[in-house]
């Protein structure tokens, strides 16, 4: 991505800009929503969760994936079964499924590769990305903390069942590795760290999609926002620029009202107290927020 313009860097000097240290946008906004992409983790919570705007004690996950232990000297090597078929992994799934319903914990499938295991309440456990363990040794790689113990047992338990399992007899015969046991990773649970209404603007499907999962409204530009804010008064905008050269336009009094003018005008009513502009360079992403007083400062500059 190119690095802002002179524009957008005399921008800066009238906003207050903070650094993410973050690579991309889809992170940056992980951790708005509380998340986490470390490590993978919070993906869970992202494709099962009930949403960063609901409280809700039981909405800790871990993201399960059908895998392949093959045994080696002194250790266990995996393998991702990325053949796996819609109906070999649904039968599979019904085995987790109920065997883990006699512990009362949910299980709910997404694809075929990633089934969802709700730990009920919030796990102290370290796990490691099942993408970063394919094709290596897992013995430094399993579950492990204070909270493991119980997902270890489990764990072995579905191997068992996993290993008799007619899909994997049949799977055997087709010289195709077995699912016999399944890897947790990327646990989370959703939680809201602010208490203020926000909202984004954006048109990149990505954010859009994880936003939505969230129950964070999304808008695509300040005019359709500002329908929504005559009922809802928002604290903060975050508006994502993925080409500098809109900013670079405002010198251009038609396309500076086009795309900002409304938003300086919802300032300025009092219908939301900031907006932060969230920008990424070849380095990291970077908000620059704009509140009442840099509204004063920055937008005469461009009049």
């Amino acid at each position: 991505m190119k690095e802002p313009g002179a524009t957008f860097q005399y921008f800066a000097k009238f906003a207050k800009e903070n650094n993410s240290n973050l690579k991309n946008c889809q992170e940056w906004l992980f951790c708005k929503l509380g998340l986490t992409t470390q490590n993978g983790e919070g993906l869970a919570a992202l494709l099962f969760g009930e949403g960063a705007c609901k409280k809700n004690n039981h909405d800790f996950w871990f993201c399960a994936s059908p895998v392949s232990l093959k045994p080696m000297k002194d250790d266990l090597k995996l393998t991702l079964v990325d053949d796996l078929s819609n109906e070999e992994s649904h039968k599979l799934f019904s085995i987790v499924r109920n065997h883990l319903a006699k512990d009362n914990i949910d299980v709910r499938y997404h694809s075929s590769s990633i089934w969802g295991i709700n730990a009920q309440r919030n796990q102290k456990v370290a796990t490691k990305k099942v993408t970063d363990v394919s094709n290596k040794t897992i013995g430094k790689f399993i579950i492990n903390g204070q909270d493991s113990h119980r997902w270890k047992r489990l764990i072995s338990e579905l191997e068992i069942l996993l290993n008799q399992h007619p899909v994997n007899i049949s799977r055997i015969k087709k010289a195709k590795n077995p699912v016999n046991s399944v890897w947790m990773w990327g646990q989370g649970g959703t939680s809201s760290s602010s208490k203020k209404k926000q909202a984004l603007i954006t048109q990149n499907r990505v954010l859009r999609g994880i936003a939505s999962k969230q129950n964070l409204p999304i808008f695509s530009k300040f005019n359709e926002m500002s329908k929504m804010a005559v009922r809802t008064k928002y604290d903060d905008i975050f508006y994502t620029l993925d080409d500098f050269n809109k900013l670079e336009e405002c010198h251009d009094g038609e396309k500076y009202s086009r795309h900002f003018n409304e938003a300086m005008r919802m300032l300025l009513k009092k219908r939301i107290d900031g907006i932060n502009f969230v920008y990424g360079t070849s380095a990291n992403v970077r908000e620059l927020h704009i509140d009442r007083l840099s509204r004063l400062k920055f937008w005469k500059y461009f009049i």
